[in-house]
């Protein structure tokens, strides 16, 4: 065979690899067409507006925090497209155990799309996301204390009644019969933005992990913001796996700032702790960014980080 001819086949041949390259790279759930809306739902259509640009700016990552809030609140079709969009790392980080957790939550609640999409699942490990675990508590307005932050509630009728469970995958059907109480929308995007800080920690995803920290944030020991970031850079990367839980969380929000207090449970290969946490968090934009991180040790369990 000519020169000419043998290297006509080999570039075909390499064309070909390479497309077949590019399909086995692509995300699990590529070829499913992305969820129309259903007839008459005003919420998930308002959330349609931030994921496709319709009127508003293009916003995937805040469509999927509305798409949780909604979901939170028993919304079958908002799980579904949360879902939908862990699948395909659309606007979040693709993780198919979140994935797999909020399809079997839409599919208890009799979702026909969310069923078919189980029965492509290649995971039997659900874990749902972290801001689905978080019920809203009470939000308490009040003037700031002595540092100009706002005065964390003191009464038991101020405690948060949620916990944030690290692992495991919450029982959709009891989640979908419990309306989580009600909170204005700046205490709940409080705490959507510390399901994210956990979120990205759990799943050792060290840049989300660290555009959690507003550019002000206080650093611990008057280092630069260079090395602090390098210090958790490394001891993120030091640890297999890592597994957060938040339980009794606590909110203060005035104007821009924000203080949320909770028990954090720390677990890893190297070990673990509980500690009493409390995070000053200021809004930025549409979101909120940890200005400053205070930690507690519990008296019987000494930090292991």
């Amino acid at each position: 065979m000519p020169l000419a001819a043998l290297v006509a086949v080999a570039t075909r041949q390499a064309r070909c690899f390479a497309l077949i390259g590019t399909f086995l790279t692509l995300p699990a759930f590529a070829g499913e067409l992305a969820p129309v809306p259903q007839s008459g739902d005003a919420t998930i259509t308002a959330v349609l507006r931030h994921e496709h640009g319709d009127g508003v700016a293009m916003n995937a990552g805040r469509a999927a925090e509305m798409y949780c809030a909604a979901a939170r609140e028993g919304n079958a079709d908002a799980a579904y497209r949360l879902g939908w969009m862990y699948a395909n790392g659309i606007g979040v980080e693709r993780n198919d155990r979140h994935a797999t957790a909020l399809f079997r939550r839409a599919a208890v609640q009799g979702h026909a799309a969310a069923t078919r999409m189980l029965e492509t699942m290649s995971t039997g490990d659900a874990r749902q996301p972290l801001c689905m675990t978080l019920e809203p508590p009470p939000t308490v307005t009040a003037k700031p204390d002595a540092d100009g932050e706002p005065p964390l509630p003191t009464g038991r009728e101020n405690s948060a009644t949620a916990s944030v469970y690290g692992g495991g995958a919450t029982h959709a059907g009891s989640m979908a019969t419990a309306p989580p109480l009600a909170a204005p929308p700046d205490g709940d995007q409080v705490l959507l933005a510390v399901a994210r800080w956990g979120d990205a920690w759990s799943q050792r995803q060290v840049g989300l992990y660290l555009a959690a920290y507003a550019p002000d944030f206080q650093l611990p020991a008057g280092e630069s913001r260079q090395q602090w970031e390098r210090q958790r850079r490394a001891r993120i990367a030091d640890k297999a796996w890592i597994d957060i839980k938040l339980h009794d969380l606590t909110i203060a929000v005035e104007d821009d700032l924000a203080r949320v207090r909770f028990l954090q449970e720390y677990r890893s290969d190297k070990g673990r702790d509980s500690t009493i946490k409390t995070l000053t968090l200021v809004k930025s934009g549409r979101t909120w960014l940890i200005r400053r991180e205070q930690s507690e040790a519990l008296p019987s369990s000494p930090l292991a980080r």
